[in-house]
């Protein structure tokens, strides 16, 4: 966990650019430079990531006003390095000037209480000498969290294993003596006629034309994040807060005109995931082996066994009674050895997969999952679209894809589909373009 004032405290952030369609790097005034962290406050964050980029003195000054906590990430260029490349040797005169900005940095902002973290490299941008980095950071400034690799080039040193997803989210082990932080997740673009940088071409990690439609997406991303915060994850950025020219996945325009999402459920949405780690418990009920709840593969070593088909099934295949004996067993998950976050124990041919398999409750576990309090959730991954049934019914359709489990909850009706004795899930999901992935069990979250 990450600690304030020694308590265990939760960092809900925004990616914060700080870009102008006037000035580029530059606010027209005190008050537009504030205006960004009134509205991140208002939303319902208590942090901002300012993202590979320095603000003057000011943009500090009131993020420890308005007690906004503040990321600040090492501005960076040069090569560019894959998750898989090793870090590489900048010549002379860019590792000098790094390293010179770097120190200037550290030392003129430091006077911020607002800074609590500094994020050295991002997503592989200049990445050189990391170990070195974190080291020589920690010797600069012994006192706050050191963030050596912000995305997917991580090598193991620092203060946190900080993860990119979009939209995600996802969490990391918690075990390995560092935080686990999603340094970005969300992304939901809305654009909105009169308030873009250009007319067409625009452009979210996932896509929008409504504000409901947007609205109620966050809302189902958040709901996601409360029981990985739960099982360990300590802090989350999302991305981000103003459109920046072409991308459109800010919760404000580029003018500043417009708060994009319904203000109120944002913030509703934000307080319920930060009051997570007091009020949600997950619980996996896989004591008896493969057969209780269903455990998906993140749950459980028993390897859960599906009966699958990439062959289009005939109608009432999600049915219990369908008859799928000529489906091919396989144990969970369903996909390919290179997706993120999986544990592919049997690929599936062609674009499409159907799954079916049978699980057994008995009549405590029945009550349990009805009790006041508890919430009846998917444990799930799935690349890309999926379908999911219980019992023959439809109980979710989850869009797009996660780059790990994540607990989805259901619904109350849903929870009633479920019956002492047996059981039946049934799943389907599309592929559209490289990895592809499913694996699905129940889980409870529990108010405690």
């Amino acid at each position: 966990r990450l600690f304030l004032n020694g308590e265990p405290y939760f960092q809900l952030g925004l990616l914060d650019q700080g870009y102008w369609p006037g000035g580029l790097h530059t606010a027209p005034s005190d008050e537009a430079l504030a205006f960004d962290l009134e509205v991140t406050k208002q939303l319902g964050f208590n942090m901002a990531r300012k993202h590979v980029k320095v603000e003057p003195d000011r943009w500090y000054y009131h993020a420890d006003r308005l007690g906004v906590l503040v990321w600040q990430d090492i501005p960076s260029g040069d090569r560019y390095i894959g998750p898989s490349d090793e870090d590489y040797e900048r010549d002379l005169f860019a590792a000098k000037v790094f390293a010179d900005e770097a120190r200037a940095i550290v030392e003129t902002k430091r006077w911020s209480g607002s800074i609590v973290s500094w994020v050295i490299f991002n997503e592989g941008w200049g990445q050189h000498a990391t170990a070195e980095w974190a080291e020589t950071f920690r010797r600069w400034d012994p006192d706050r969290i050191i963030n050596s690799a912000s995305g997917w080039t991580d090598r193991g040193v620092g203060d946190v294993l900080d993860l990119h997803a979009y939209p995600g989210p996802v969490s990391g082990d918690p075990g390995l003596g560092r935080a686990v932080v999603l340094g970005e997740f969300g992304g939901l673009g809305l654009p909105l006629a009169g308030h873009t940088w250009q007319d067409e071409s625009n452009w979210g990690y996932r896509n929008f034309t409504e504000v409901e439609q947007a609205t109620l997406a966050y809302e189902e991303v958040l709901a996601r994040l409360g029981p990985l915060i739960t099982t360990g994850l300590a802090a989350a950025v999302y991305t981000q807060t103003t459109d920046v020219e072409i991308e459109v996945n800010g919760l404000v325009t580029y003018d500043r005109d417009v708060i994009k999402l319904d203000a109120a459920r944002v913030r509703a949405a934000n307080a319920a995931a930060l009051d997570a780690p007091t009020r949600i418990r997950q619980l996996v009920l896989d004591a008896r082996g493969p057969d209780a709840w269903a455990p998906s593969s993140a749950w459980s070593e028993s390897q859960p066994i599906w009966r699958m088909t990439g062959e289009v099934p005939a109608a009432g295949w999600q049915l219990p009674a369908f008859d799928d004996s000529a489906w091919t067993p396989a144990a969970a998950g369903l996909g390919s050895d290179f997706t993120p976050g999986g544990r592919a124990r049997a690929d599936w041919p062609g674009d499409d997969i159907w799954a079916r398999r049978s699980f057994e409750l008995t009549t405590a576990e029945l009550d349990l999952a009805r009790a006041p309090g508890t919430t009846l959730a998917l444990s799930i991954h799935y690349d890309e679209d999926a379908e999911v049934y219980l019992n023959g019914q439809l109980v979710a359709s989850p869009r797009g894809y996660t780059t790990g489990y994540i607990a989805l909850p259901l619904d109350a009706d849903s929870a009633a589909l479920l019956r002492a004795g047996g059981n039946h899930l049934a799943v389907t999901c599309h592929n559209t373009a490289g990895a592809r992935y499913i694996d699905v069990g129940l889980t409870l979250l529990l108010e405690h």
